[in-house]
């Protein structure tokens, strides 16, 4: 260790080198390493896939994002909480400021309030509610 000490430029040199052929391997480590996510070619996935991209491709790369509203404390309905309906107020409020802002970047988003208020939602329960009643969903899809 004292002899490394006293040649530091000799030890960087090491160190370089070792960092060069370790480079050279690392390479053929990546190559060989392929995580493959697509679906195995000929396959009903594989057609499926191609068929989404063929009469989708705006979708393709959309990434759909949840907002969970809920009540911490003791509550029979997050509904009737008035902090849940400002929160979606403000969450759809920034939809629309992130839309007008980057046109085409939010593709849709829904609520539980937006559900309820539908013709659907006057129909059924909301599956933007929890089942405890004590959390809702705000969903977004954007690009």
């Amino acid at each position: 260790a004292t002899v490394a000490l006293q040649r530091p430029h000799g030890v960087i040199a090491a160190w370089l080198v070792a960092a060069a052929i370790g480079a050279v391997f690392a390479v053929d480590v990546v190559n060989s390493c392929r995580f493959q996510f697509d679906p195995v070619p000929g396959t009903q996935s594989d057609r499926a896939l191609k068929r989404f991209h063929a009469d989708f491709p705006k979708l393709i790369f959309r990434d759909n994002e949840a907002v969970l509203v809920s009540c911490l404390g003791p509550c029979s309905s997050v509904e009737d909480a008035p902090f849940a309906e400002v929160a979606v107020r403000t969450i759809r409020a920034k939809m629309f400021a992130l839309n007008a802002s980057h046109v085409g970047i939010v593709q849709n988003w829904t609520d539980h309030f937006e559900y309820r208020a539908s013709a659907l939602g006057r129909l059924r329960p909301s599956p933007l509610m929890a089942p405890s009643n004590r959390t809702l969903l705000f969903q977004l899809a954007w690009q």
